[in-house]
């Protein structure tokens, strides 16, 4: 779970280093409060969110819209969802394979429905061309093709002279 989320952060433009999953008992005392203090001091030195290294900055909130969009969908939860069954008829919950599985699985399922979410917030505001989802979204327009294609087959979108709109 950690890894994806690492992965999923990174991929809506938050520095992973934002996230941090330790375990402590309640036996613990001393060990949480050098958990929390270390936590806390790793955000300040990283500053607001949005302005740290490699975040998105300005379209910060529209991304982190699009990936929560994203994580919410069927088709992601159902990647999930197989590949923790692989993990478990394997065996191996190893870093190394977790980290390979959501790299290879998840993370791209995840890409698409987030690149999915970001056409659709472009084109409800005004006809867009892949040149201009290619920028809204920050993905190449020959990636961004395929994903208007599909959804101009299922009916979601339309394209004309001036770009690509939604067909409701």
């Amino acid at each position: 779970m950690a890894e994806t989320c690492r992965q999923v952060l990174n991929g809506a433009g938050v520095n992973s280093d934002r996230l941090a999953l330790e375990w402590a008992s309640a036996a613990e005392g001393p060990r949480f409060v050098e958990l929390i203090t270390g936590y806390v001091n790793r955000i300040k030195a990283l500053g607001p969110l949005g302005e740290g290294p490699s975040e998105a900055g300005e379209h910060l909130e529209r991304r982190l819209d699009a990936a929560v969009k994203a994580a919410e969908s069927l088709k992601v939860r159902t990647v999930y969802g197989n590949l923790a069954k692989k993990f478990h008829k394997a065996g191996d919950y190893s870093p190394e394979a977790i980290s390979a599985g959501v790299r290879e699985k998840i993370y791209p399922a995840f890409r698409r429905e987030m690149l999915t979410q970001e056409i659709i917030s472009c084109v409800s505001e005004k006809p867009c061309t892949l040149d201009e989802l290619a920028e809204f979204a920050g993905a190449s327009a020959e990636e961004l093709e395929k994903i208007t294609a599909a959804l101009g087959k299922k009916g979601i979108l339309k394209e004309d002279g001036r770009g690509w709109f939604l067909a409701r």
